[in-house]
């Protein structure tokens, strides 16, 4: 069952960001109020391989801007790994997402912890640049930085 694995991560987790009683709600799923009202979903795969985090970054206004943000996340999701979350829109919503999957073989609450400080310190940049109608500054990537499959450069 899910909620049983989900809950065991759940407790590492809860333990190693000092959270008492972490657990999944109704849904096996948990919502992390994070400071700089970051709000971070957590739920488990339907096949229950992967632990999946989610971040909304706020809504993104029509126009020119929006278009730069689109341009700054799909460049930041080409960087070579580690991506720390992957950009996504919900044209439902009109809001700005960045999101990402933990494979649930040896994980722990640790693992989680230290991934989650990573992606939010990544979230909190975008989100203020959000605020302040600014497009956060993306690292140009160039042929030298990508590593193929088997370690060579170009």
């Amino acid at each position: 069952m899910i909620t049983d694995e989900f809950g065991a991560l759940l407790d590492e987790l809860g333990k190693a960001l000092d959270i008492p009683n972490l657990t999944p709600d109704d849904n096996d799923s948990c919502l992390l109020k994070i400071e700089g009202n970051i709000l971070v979903q957590l739920e488990m795969d339907k096949s229950s391989d992967c632990l999946l985090l989610g971040i909304d970054l706020g809504v993104l206004p029509l126009g020119r801007y929006r278009e730069d943000l689109f341009e700054a996340a799909l460049k930041s999701n080409s960087k070579p790994p580690p991506l720390l979350g992957i950009f996504g829109f919900s044209k439902k919503e009109d809001h700005l997402v960045i999101f990402d999957k933990l494979w649930t073989v040896n994980l722990s609450g640790e693992r989680i912890a230290d991934h989650l400080a990573l992606m939010v310190k990544k979230a909190k940049i975008w989100k203020e640049a959000i605020e302040h109608s600014e497009v956060p500054v993306i690292d140009e990537i160039t042929t030298s930085d990508h590593v193929n499959i088997f370690g060579l450069k170009p």
